[in-house]
């Protein structure tokens, strides 16, 4: 399948101080993926004694959580836009994996700042929580594992991205998300939790576009071969 690029979308973005946002580990934390719903899930999973089969497959044979690529990530969108030279024109590539390393990274950071670095009380399935993600077919994909009372938990998540054109909600969420498949186990989620971890994808994809010190437009989007890219330009 070619890559396919979404029709010219306006975009204007207010700067916005760096400033993460995450929920407390108990409740879920790293932009509210995999833990916001697996928490009560597992929970609930626990009390009522069901065991889970079927688990989804991973996407790869490894999960990769590298420091410097997750670092590099975390200031793409900077780089990018302040290096656009006359034209003011940018166009940022995210690589599948390079996310998947800022993603386990972010993860593993958050649950020791919330904690003031002791994780020792935190259940192991907090503490061991892995995730893997694809950019394929104008989807990303995410995978997350774990595993409770020795039963291996695997959760499968299949997303469209386009760019918002709401004037309203686009200043915060750039990014439209909408869940085609949400498993967990054997057990396919119905339409109020995907409709909500929609929402936490968005904000996830979203934040690193939404903390970038310069104003600017949004003009394409596509999702392909293992790479997420923006094109855009700088507003003057």
């Amino acid at each position: 399948m070619q890559p396919s690029f979404q029709p010219y979308q306006q975009y204007t973005m207010q700067p916005a101080p760096k400033k993460r946002s995450c929920f407390t580990p108990t409740c879920g934390c790293c932009l509210g993926l995999g833990l916001l719903v697996l928490c009560p899930l597992v929970a609930m999973i626990a009390c009522i004694g069901i065991v889970l089969r079927g688990n989804p497959d991973p996407l790869y044979s490894d999960y990769r959580a590298d420091p410097t690529a997750a670092a590099e990530y975390d200031v793409l969108f900077d780089n990018a836009i302040a290096q656009a030279r006359s034209d003011g024109q940018f166009n940022v590539g995210i690589e599948d994996r390079d996310f998947e390393s800022w993603l386990n990274v972010e993860y593993r950071n958050n649950l020791t700042e919330n904690n003031e670095g002791n994780t020792e009380d935190l259940p192991d399935w907090v503490k061991d929580m892995k995730f893997q993600t694809k950019f394929d077919n104008n989807e990303v994909t995410l995978f997350g594992t774990t595993e409770f009372s020795g039963i291996t938990f695997n959760m499968l998540i299949i997303s469209e991205v386009s760019i918002n054109t709401d004037p309203v909600t686009r200043p915060t969420r750039p990014l439209n998300v909408e869940v085609s498949k949400f498993q967990v186990g054997s057990l396919n989620m119905p339409d109020s939790f995907r409709t909500e971890m929609a929402d936490s994808i968005a904000d996830g994809l979203s934040e690193e576009l939404t903390q970038v010190n310069q104003r600017y437009e949004l003009t394409s989007l596509s999702i392909e071969d293992g790479t997420m890219r923006f094109s855009g330009h700088v507003v003057r």
